[in-house]
């Protein structure tokens, strides 16, 4: 089992949160499904996955979204999400 912090994040202050909980183990292949559920909660576009997003998260627990990973414009600076493990 293990949760996903989400972070919107706009002039360094959290603007939005959510934290997702999965009763599986971890898989890194399942980032982006993660991500698109996560973003659907936090009523924000999905942005681009890259091998580089997955490597830091399946590494770090972490990885950072920045405005050029999304398609359009974004109205924050970035999205965090932070794996939490129980």
């Amino acid at each position: 089992m293990f949760k996903i912090w989400a972070r919107v994040i706009k002039d360094e202050k959290i603007k939005k949160q959510y934290m997702c909980t999965y009763t599986c183990e971890f898989n890194k292949n399942n980032l982006y499904d993660y991500l698109v559920s996560i973003c659907k909660e936090l009523d924000i576009e999905t942005p681009i996955v890259l091998s580089n997003h997955i490597n830091n998260f399946d590494e770090f627990s972490s990885v950072k979204f920045l405005s050029s990973d999304f398609i359009d414009k974004i109205n924050f600076n970035y999205l965090i999400l932070e794996q939490i493990k129980e």
